[in-house]
């Protein structure tokens, strides 16, 4: 060594997972079995039938809780909307959620976070609504009472439907909410 400084090497790991999906992205294609075991749901087989929804959820997440309920009214309000449920849990504590919440769209297991890692989530609930090419068309993240109205405009839009009123004051939600 001469005195000098070293240059110093900086070797950085390479992401192998894509970032969050944005507006105008494609989202991966993913396989995930239901809740209730059996049948592998294939997101590249649903997609092109009507414009869907993923909602990826936990259970522990106060916001999560608070949220799916309104994902229901979406699929109650606009039948013909396509929605899946992603649950980061395991078996029993996704059916308790279930129960509890009353939701009844299908839900799909990603109890080892594999599709959640690939669609690099950093909260839950994370929402996307895709349309029939597979492109996000909205995300909403967390709870904010604007934001879900506005994905109801924008599923109305896709279904060329008239949108309804997602949340009304006797909800008794906040209007924002982290997840």
């Amino acid at each position: 060594m001469d005195g000098r400084p070293q240059p110093t090497t900086v070797f950085r790991r390479r992401r192998l997972i894509m970032s969050l999906p944005e507006v105008g992205q494609t989202v991966p294609d993913f396989s995930l079995p239901h809740v209730n075991g059996g049948n592998i749901h294939h997101l590249s087989e649903i997609i092109p039938h009507n414009p869907t929804l993923i909602a990826f959820f936990k259970k522990s997440c106060a916001t999560s809780r608070m949220t799916l309920p309104f994902v229901e009214r979406l699929q109650q309000h606009y039948p013909a909307l396509q929605l899946l449920g992603v649950s980061q849990d395991d078996v029993a504590d996704t059916q308790a959620l279930i129960e509890q919440t009353g939701i009844r769209f299908p839900i799909l297991m990603d109890s080892d976070w594999k599709v959640s890692t690939e669609y690099d989530l950093f909260t839950v609930p994370s929402v996307f609504l895709l349309d029939k090419t597979g492109k996000v068309v909205r995300v909403n993240l967390g709870w904010n009472k604007e934001h879900y109205e506005a994905l109801s405009h924008a599923v109305a839009q896709l279904l060329n439907v008239e949108p309804v009123t997602l949340v009304t004051d006797t909800d008794k939600v906040p209007a924002f909410r982290p997840g």
